[in-house]
């Protein structure tokens, strides 16, 4: 019913790799740019009465105006002390419609709903960061013990659930509000070194979080 062509994007990319103090230091960065021309997005629509078709909800493609997606990612590896090894990993993203005018299928002579500025549904917090710091021990028989402490960080976000034209192009959300996941684990390493053993455990603190949201009940 609705006819839409290609998507194209320019992806604009810029990065560093180094290693410092005597190979104790490793930082890799990067920022990125993703420039969307015509995105296709996939629409749905209530259908109540059966106007387009059997189907209580009807979905479409479209092609949205333009969209930017900019991001900076950071990746460090550091020997703190012998022995003492920290590892952090971080991201900042940030994406929205530059411009996106939705046209009504049902009635094409209503002005269009301006959905610019709107960020797009990616599923993806604005901000995320990972880190973890453990310390290798030595035994006098060679073998080793390593105990870590691990986090995960992220920023708030909306679970959207696609794309609806009744509500301003979001359907089902839920929110999800910002966390923090730690993480624990022992590892020993033999002399031999061609096996290991680990405890471990993840999500220590029982933080409850969002794996899901759909509409699947009234």
């Amino acid at each position: 019913l609705i006819p839409y062509g290609a998507e194209f994007v320019t992806n604009y990319e810029l990065g560093f790799k180094g290693t410092f103090l005597d190979g104790r230091l490793r930082l890799n960065a990067d920022v990125f740019l993703m420039d969307y021309t015509d995105k296709q997005e996939a629409i749905s629509i209530d259908n109540p009465d059966g106007t387009l078709g059997p189907d209580s909800e009807f979905e479409y493609t479209v092609n949205a105006g333009n969209i930017e997606i900019t991001g900076i990612e950071l990746e460090l590896r550091a020997e703190l002390w012998a022995g003492g090894f920290l590892t952090v990993d971080g991201g900042l993203l940030d994406n929205n419609y530059k411009s996106f005018l939705l046209v009504d299928i049902l009635d094409p002579t209503a002005a269009p709903k301006d959905n610019s500025g709107q960020a797009i549904d990616n599923l993806t917090p604005d901000w995320t960061l990972t880190a973890s710091l453990e310390h290798v021990f030595q035994l006098s028989s060679g073998a080793t013990i390593t105990p870590q402490l691990g986090l995960y960080l992220q920023d708030e976000q909306e679970r959207l659930n696609g794309l609806n034209e009744e509500d301003g192009l979001t359907s089902t959300h839920c929110h999800q509000d910002s966390y923090a996941k730690w993480r624990v684990r022992a590892t020993y390493q033999p002399p031999e070194g061609n096996w290991h053993a680990a405890l471990y455990g993840y999500n220590i603190t029982d933080e409850r979080v969002i794996n899901n949201c759909a509409n699947v009940r009234s």
